[in-house]
């Protein structure tokens, strides 16, 4: 197996692929979001949505394991271990499974004994909710295993092709969308369905090409052994309580929107949500790939290269930052354009989720760093207490000191204070010690 790649050359290409197959992306998501919006009608929208935010709680039940084998198996390909890299690909797709089983018939369980209808005050009369749970909710597990793939082809420096794939799942679902719009199928319940199967189909393409386009890491059962797990789990674990963080910081706003000002409220603020988020996204996909390279790069003991990626990146994040303000500008004209209708969007729930995202880019900068580097135990605290921050400050700002629905965002912009400072704090960090060893060696 010839050496990994991980210089600048490759991460421009990663990174200008993964952008280019992300505009299309997000020129799909202009269509699926309003589309999904005219199936469901405002309402309903608002129901999907928030729970959607109930099963993405499932992608970040791993203990870290995705993580913590992107981790690990860039370190084992860089060093051309092929042995540990199957041993941590073996293990990590079995732990995943034993996982993704025990948490659908424990979640399904629960689902069928609370009445999630009444308990998030949300409903549908022509639909059983708690059914449509756990659709999406076997989906989710299925989808979670199969996605393990992402990061065999992250440890290879291939970003883009995980951004193509995903692409290639995005075309389906939109496909489908347009398929229930033409016909007037309006049910959740085939949202589910649509968008668990479009997104099974891409995993298990993206797998077997994989496991094709790298035959040597073809696994068995027997690769599977006791050591490879913990070099999984020590990192993995770290990684996974910042992920349960992080999670309450995206994620509950939704609920706690439902739950107080109703569903359909969540529509506006989903939307104004998603169209930060778009840039984002975009910034995560040229960030992506320098996570991997940092791990070889440090595993090599290569400073200078980790300065030079340091130094880009702030940039990058520059150039983000100054996008999201002019985005601010331009969004009224621009979402009265892609959702074809009117919502209420005040003016504060804008500039405040604006400014949110911005903090978000850049504590992605700064953890990038952080999880290349292996070290995560002071970004896990700082995420920590900014997850216990979130819920009872967005229920101050937005139902104590009456800020509405700006105040739930408020509470999430409070939260990420914490994860900012500490993250700076490394970011500095290290950046003096490589810039020092990288003079030295000069």
């Amino acid at each position: 197996m010839k050496e990994i790649d991980y210089s600048s050359k490759i991460i421009a290409k990663n990174s200008a692929l993964s952008f280019l197959y992300k505009v299309v992306s997000m020129l799909l998501s202009f269509v699926s979001a309003p589309l999904l919006l005219k199936c469901l009608g405002e309402e309903k929208y608002g129901i999907w949505a928030t729970i959607g935010s109930l099963i993405s709680w499932i992608y970040y039940s791993d203990l870290g394991i995705g993580s913590g084998l992107r981790n690990k198996l860039s370190i084992s390909l860089g060093k051309k271990d092929i042995i540990a890299a199957k041993g941590y690909i073996a293990v990590a797709y079995l732990l995943l499974t034993v996982i993704s089983v025990v948490l659908f018939l424990a979640a399904s369980i629960i689902i069928n004994i609370v009445d999630v209808s009444a308990l998030l005050k949300i409903e549908a009369s022509d639909e059983n909710i708690n059914f449509c749970l756990v659709v999406a909710l076997f989906f989710s597990c299925l989808n979670f295993v199969l996605s393990l793939a992402n990061n065999i082809a992250f440890s290879e420096q291939r970003a883009s092709l995980v951004s193509f794939f995903n692409l290639i799942g995005q075309a389906l679902f939109v496909a489908t969308l347009f398929i229930y719009y033409k016909y007037g199928l309006s049910l959740i319940l085939y949202i589910a369905i649509g968008e668990g199967f479009t997104q099974a189909i891409k995993n298990v393409i993206e797998t077997k090409y994989v496991f094709g386009k790298y035959p040597e890491l073809k696994i068995r059962l027997s690769d599977a052994k006791k050591e490879y797990s913990k070099g999984i789990l020590s990192f993995g674990i770290l990684v996974f309580i910042s992920q349960i963080s992080s999670l309450i910081h995206n994620t509950t706003d939704n609920l706690l929107i439902s739950y107080y000002f109703g569903a359909a409220d969540v529509t506006p603020y989903n939307f104004c949500f998603k169209y930060f988020n778009l840039i984002n996204t975009v910034y995560l996909v040229l960030l992506t790939p320098l996570i991997s390279a940092y791990a070889v790069a440090n595993a090599k003991k290569d400073s200078a290269w980790i300065k030079k990626a340091m130094n880009r990146s702030t940039l990058l994040f520059a150039v983000f930052m100054l996008g999201t303000i002019v985005a601010i500008f331009v969004f009224r004209p621009f979402a009265h354009l892609w959702v074809g209708k009117e919502l209420e969007y005040s003016s504060e729930l804008i500039l405040f989720t604006a400014l949110y995202f911005i903090l978000l880019m850049l504590s992605h900068n700064t953890t990038s760093l952080q999880t290349g580097m292996g070290d995560l135990k002071m970004a896990t605290l700082a995420v920590a207490v900014g997850a216990i921050l979130n819920i009872p400050a967005s229920i101050v700002f937005a139902v104590t000191l009456k800020f509405g629905v700006t105040g739930i965002v408020m509470g999430s912009v409070t939260s990420m204070i914490p994860v900012i400072m500490v993250g700076l704090y490394k970011y500095i960090y290290y950046y003096r010690k490589v810039n020092n060893h990288a003079e030295n060696r000069e």
